[in-house]
């Protein structure tokens, strides 16, 4: 016998997540291995990016992205590549 899933079911379905982690503590959380962890992160990104337009952002980020690229295009801000941003971020908060 095979169920229909619906709604967040359905969409969760895509990711081998046991049901059992659907209702777990965040103590239990804590206990799983990084691969658990980031599984159950995706499937909740998934089930949130899916319904995008009930969550509006924060008016401070228009301003802020605003504000970033006028310092960019007047050069006082630069890009880094990838690699050399996670290495950056990493030496500031070690």
């Amino acid at each position: 016998m095979s169920l229909a899933l619906a709604g967040p079911e359905r969409e969760l379905a895509a990711y081998p997540i046991p049901p059992k982690l659907w209702l777990m503590s965040i103590a239990e959380l804590r206990k799983l291995p990084p691969t658990e962890k980031l599984r159950i992160i995706e499937a909740l990104w998934s089930d949130l990016a899916g319904d995008e337009e009930s969550f509006a952002s924060p008016a401070w980020h228009e301003d802020a992205l605003r504000q970033t690229e006028e310092e960019f295009a007047a050069g006082r801000i630069e890009t880094l590549d990838w690699e050399d941003a996670k290495k950056e971020l990493r030496k500031r908060f070690e």
